[in-house]
């Protein structure tokens, strides 16, 4: 099965983890083809963000971060596009994906306390007590490796990973104002 190109341009919203994959891929090609290439278009907005990503030093890491979270939530999101009758799984559903998502930044014994899901969404996400230290963040596996490669300052990778933590507190708090665990 071929990545890349895809046969079609619009992607569904839930096609979003083999599309991070394929630029993963295709990253480090694209770096090289606009660091040597002179006769750039100018004035077009798509070329002016490829050449600022490509001097992101974290842009790889930032990639498979997404690639990870998205992986984490497509299942969910696929399966309840289905015209089948599914409401009597989501309230189930959404609990497993709110406590997949909240490990990637809660403590453990926080999330071992929070036993049901009116506990889980009771976690208070702004305390720092509640949430794991930057070094433990859940960023995902590809992420991990990305950023052990990255060429950029420790101070670069510790706000990264206070970005992510930010990320994934405003996912949950997000998910649990729209969906139905709060009833």
């Amino acid at each position: 099965m071929q990545d890349f190109p895809k046969k079609f341009c619009q992607i569904r919203w839930t096609a979003n983890a083999s599309v991070a994959d394929a630029a993963l891929k295709l990253y480090d090609n694209v770096c090289k083809f606009v660091k040597e290439e002179k006769k750039l278009p100018k004035g077009l907005s798509s070329v002016a963000l490829i050449k600022e990503l490509s001097a992101d030093p974290l842009f790889k890491c930032k990639l498979a971060c997404f690639a990870s979270i998205v992986k984490a939530t497509e299942g969910f999101l696929t399966k309840f596009q289905s015209p089948a009758p599914l409401a009597s799984f989501l309230y189930d559903d959404i609990t497993d994906l709110m406590r997949n998502l909240m490990q990637r930044v809660v403590k453990s014994n926080v999330l071992e306390a929070a036993d049901t899901p009116r506990k889980l969404i009771a976690v208070d996400l702004k305390d720092d007590k509640n949430l794991l230290s930057r070094d433990k963040l859940g960023i995902g596996i590809g992420a991990v490796s990305e950023l052990a490669k990255a060429k950029c300052s420790d101070l670069q990778k510790m706000e990264f990973k206070m970005q992510f933590r930010k990320f994934i507190t405003a996912l949950i708090k997000k998910t649990v104002e729209r969906s139905l665990l709060k009833y």
